[in-house]
């Protein structure tokens, strides 16, 4: 008799309905943003210049990679020798951008603003330099760096 007393009871303790579950949710949320970058680029060639001459308008395209317009930015240095000594001031050079279609902006060893709307694909930017010598006398190759950074 006592098997059978266990087993109801057990029986019983089972059979009770559940009178309340506790469950809970939340959510998750991602903020996906914008990328703009700078594709490759083309170096410049302004060919053989003599003295105070200007350079022909050179054209290279800078291609926002990304997937949002940005601002585009631009520095750099001032026209070195093979020994790095500073024969043309960077300023001599001069750039525009797609709405201005001429260089008119001199460049600047600090960064400037190139475009404040930089579009997603290529953007044709224009460069011109003035062969105005610091050395006078100066006769060989000279190099020009130029620093782009997108910025969205």
């Amino acid at each position: 008799m006592n098997k059978q007393l266990v087993f109801v009871a057990i029986a019983a303790i089972f059979a009770m309905p559940v009178t309340s579950v506790f469950a809970v949710s939340t959510t998750g949320s991602v903020s996906i943003a914008g990328t703009c970058g700078i594709g490759t680029l083309s170096p410049l060639n302004y060919g053989t210049l003599t003295p105070s001459q200007q350079s022909s308008v050179q054209t290279l395209t800078v291609t926002n990679t990304g997937t949002v317009p940005g601002a585009l930015l631009v520095s750099g240095t001032d026209w070195q020798d093979g020994l790095l000594a500073s024969q043309i001031a960077v300023d001599h050079t001069s750039f525009g951008n797609s709405t201005q279609l001429f260089p008119v902006t001199p460049l600047s060893l600090g960064y400037q603003s190139m475009a404040d709307y930089f579009p997603v694909g290529p953007s044709p930017t224009y460069w011109q330099v003035t062969a105005i010598l610091i050395n006078p006398t100066f006769v060989g190759s000279l190099t020009q760096t130029y620093t782009f950074t997108a910025s969205c």
